[in-house]
């Protein structure tokens, strides 16, 4: 008869290994309560550089025993809670919401690009890994929502990170260097080294992705046509693509909610 003691000695040390990879998220004080059913606490947790880094974590105060959980990520300027409204939005209708108070690509990221947008989507697989640490969230309904430069960042986790099964990404920026647009890439983009290339092209080149809305401003003045472009080439029969004056417009917010509510299985919000 073949032992068993080999196989579960495995299973034990792959258990510890996967638990000290899990960033816990530690919580600090309760921030107060949003109409009674949405609780705000003040957290923090450390990224897989070893930097600890403060958040905000909504929490409804009802609802079912294991929630879908977003990952909300600002541009490179402001504050954590500038998402705080779709925040808000998700957590009445029963999902987790974490939004990191940090800026993506500041001090300790590298200057080269495609480092720079590992360094980025590596700091938001840790905001996932201490979103997965938490026994009432359901590792199987994990979303993103990013804007601006957390937009691309996000393109990028999206691409490498299969926990990832929705995301929304607001006015995705250009790539960083001049001249390394996808479409523009030599070799071509089937002849890079995906974890080398720009967020667009990885994006556009991902083979295993999970559904997509990518919204732009009717008038916005930092994206150009060629930034755009490259993006809306990245899109599949999965994905949608929408257009609205600002990105806090509330019609432009509900579209947000919709979508995520759609692919994670959320309830509308009471």
């Amino acid at each position: 008869m073949r032992s068993t003691t080999l196989p579960l000695l495995l299973s034990v040390a792959l258990g510890l290994a996967l638990c000290e990879c899990a960033a816990a998220l530690v919580v600090h004080d309760d921030a107060g309560s949003l109409a009674d059913r949405v609780r705000v606490e003040r957290v923090s947790f450390e990224n897989r550089r070893g930097v600890r880094v403060n958040a905000l974590l909504l929490l409804p105060v009802a609802g079912e025993q294991h929630h879908a959980a977003i990952l909300l990520q600002r541009d490179l300027s402001g504050r954590a809670d500038d998402l705080m409204p779709d925040a808000r939005l998700l957590a009445e209708a029963g999902a987790i919401a974490l939004l990191p108070d940090w800026s993506l690509g500041g001090n300790g990221y590298p200057s080269d690009e495609a480092e720079l947008w590992n360094f980025a989507a590596g700091d938001l697989a840790s905001a996932l890994d201490a979103l997965t640490g938490r026994p009432d969230v359901d590792p199987q309904r994990l979303g993103f929502l990013g804007l601006g430069f957390g937009a691309s960042a996000g393109a990028v986790l999206a691409a490498t990170d299969t926990r990832v099964r929705a995301a929304v990404l607001v006015a995705p920026e250009g790539d960083v260097g001049s001249g390394s647009y996808s479409s523009l890439l030599y070799p071509p983009l089937s002849l890079q080294r995906f974890d080398a290339l720009p967020a667009s092209a990885r994006f556009r080149g991902a083979k295993v992705r999970p559904p997509v809305l990518l919204q732009f401003g009717s008038s916005d003045g930092v994206i150009s046509t060629e930034g755009l472009s490259v993006w809306l080439a990245g899109l599949t029969a999965q994905d949608e693509a929408r257009w609205h004056v600002t990105s806090d417009a509330p019609e432009a917010r509900r579209e947000r909610f919709s979508f995520l509510a759609a692919q994670l299985r959320m309830r509308a919000p009471q």
